[in-house]
């Protein structure tokens, strides 16, 4: 998946308004992604939009009690 920053954020110094970049995972439907540093972090789904939503094929999903979903590669531990 593909997505896009909405706006800037102050809160979110380590990431570039209308930059693209590729998730790594989402986690209880946040999304992981490289920050502009090089970095492995959350954020909160709602600060993006989404350019491209395919999912890698490898990725494997699940959804939690609370209805939330965790999507990995596959070499990934979801627990």
């Amino acid at each position: 998946m593909i997505v896009k920053l909405r706006q800037p954020f102050e809160e979110y110094p380590d990431l570039t308004y209308g930059q693209c970049y590729v998730l790594i995972g989402i986690e209880a439907d946040d999304f992981r992604l490289l920050s502009d540093r090089g970095r492995p972090y959350l954020y909160p789904h709602h600060l993006f939009e989404v350019v491209d939503p395919h999912k890698p094929s490898e990725w494997v999903t699940e959804i939690g009690e609370a209805g939330e979903s965790v999507c990995l590669p596959a070499e990934a531990e979801l627990n």
